[in-house]
């Protein structure tokens, strides 16, 4: 292993020529597919939410029921995407976009 840019470098594969991501980059990718996960859990929650009927723990609605609502809308979600790998969103994401990388990386 080499270090390249302050991030180890995985060597790549030299039967096949294929490159491997720096554990750096690989790193980043993941947090960043559990980010987008996380984002796109909220936005399925709000839509879920506006087909329940007003009323319940949110019946007093103005302005701080809204704020209170949205921001257990996001803490649900990021939740659900942070732990043990999340609903599967970003597995997927992360294994179309981690072949991109190594396809398209490393070649100058």
């Amino acid at each position: 292993m080499m270090k390249i840019g302050g991030a180890e470098a995985i060597s790549s594969d030299g039967a096949s020529g294929k490159r491997n991501i720096r554990s750096g980059e690989e790193e980043r990718l993941r947090k960043t597919c559990a980010d987008f996960e996380s984002i796109f859990l909220y936005r399925m929650i709000e839509v879920m939410r506006r087909t329940v009927p007003a009323g319940g723990v949110f019946q007093s609605g103005g302005a701080g029921g809204d704020a209170y609502r949205m921001i257990t809308d996001q803490k649900i979600a990021e939740t659900l995407a942070h732990k043990k790998g999340g609903v599967g969103l970003q597995k997927m994401l992360y294994e179309q976009l981690k072949g991109r990388m190594v396809k398209g990386g490393g070649e100058k």
